[in-house]
């Protein structure tokens, strides 16, 4: 079995496996994101707590370790942007309670967690679930709403993805996969399967803006550091925009480096954050796209035609969408 948890990719992995050679049951916690995770492990009531609840994992890095040989339960989720300064050790996502072992403390919400149920033996099968979100105001179809997100997965991999009140069946895990249908204006997936740092994405133009009908391609590059620096967006199709470098570089606020803008234009809250995911970028490109900014542009000329010449714009616009479909 396996259990799929990151903020804004596919790579954090907990298998449940059978040491032969023991013939005791293992759980490995696998680390496929391009960036270090703090895995944390809570047990439900009356459960000791394994491998003190918490530890760094190194990207595309493993641990394993045994489950107890009687009945276990608990969950486990991804820590992420996790720190030490001035004494005090604390994550972006998850933290439970400023420390690296959790020993008994719950993450806190929202968070994404796998809930596991272990049993020995040939009848009583071990079992797991998912929740998108831990709290009790939010265990209701009517609070706890798929995203986007979720079902841009779902519908590319029915087999493969639920979430939280899902009301289609249930699915076996299967390994994880990339899923390309665009859903929601976007698709994305590695450029190749051996370089997590590089995702391919495309952008479609969204409805009722010059951009309609446009298939537009990115190269989505994330550093050694993500989630604490964001990724850079380059298009690699012709796209004629005042937030756009002429050698396609995507100039957005969510895409600079955290904390105080030094020419003060932006708000520290409007810049890069590690909470952001690869869903939240995208869809704040196609927002790009419905509604230029003029007034800190990338492309000066472009920004320039957009104001005086709105016309000509629209034309550079149509050449650009009729490439983008012609390269289909």
């Amino acid at each position: 079995m396996a259990f799929i948890s990151s903020l804004s990719l596919l790579c954090f992995l907990a298998i449940l496996s059978l040491a032969q050679a023991q013939s005791e049951l293992m759980l490995t916690v696998v680390n496929n994101c391009p960036f270090t995770i703090w895995p944390a492990i809570l047990p439900n009531h009356g459960f000791p707590v394994l491998e003190k609840g918490g530890f760094p994992l190194s990207s595309l890095t493993h641990r394993s370790f045994p489950v107890p040989n009687t009945h276990w339960a608990g969950r486990i989720w991804g820590r992420t942007g996790c720190t030490y300064a001035n004494g005090r050790f604390s994550c972006a996502t998850g933290d439970c309670g400023s420390r690296l072992e959790c020993n008994g403390l719950g993450g806190q919400i929202p968070a994404t967690l796998a809930q596991f149920s272990i049993h020995h033996g040939n009848r009583d099968h071990s079992a797991y679930g998912v929740s998108l979100v831990d709290g009790n105001q939010y265990n209701s179809p009517k609070t706890c709403h798929a995203s986007s997100y979720s079902e841009y997965f779902k519908h590319g991999c029915p087999a493969s993805f639920t979430y939280a009140h899902d009301t289609s069946l249930m699915h076996d895990c299967a390994a994880p996969h990339l899923c390309k249908n665009p859903v929601d204006g976007f698709s994305a997936g590695l450029v190749d399967e051996n370089n997590l740092f590089e995702w391919s994405v495309t952008v479609i133009g969204p409805p009722d803006t010059l951009y309609e009908g446009g298939f537009f391609n990115a190269i989505m590059s994330f550093p050694p550091n993500y989630p604490n620096s964001p990724p850079q967006v380059r298009f690699t199709s012709d796209i004629w925009h005042p937030n756009v470098y002429t050698d396609g570089r995507v100039c957005i606020s969510i895409l600079h480096p955290p904390g105080d803008d030094p020419n003060g234009y932006e708000l520290a809250s409007e810049r890069w954050s590690p909470v952001h995911t690869v869903e939240s970028i995208v869809l704040s490109i196609i927002s790009m796209l419905s509604s230029p900014n003029d007034e800190s542009p990338a492309n000066v000329e472009a920004a320039k035609e957009w104001r005086e010449d709105r016309d000509g714009f629209r034309k550079k616009v149509s050449r650009c969408v009729r490439k983008s479909q012609e390269m289909l």
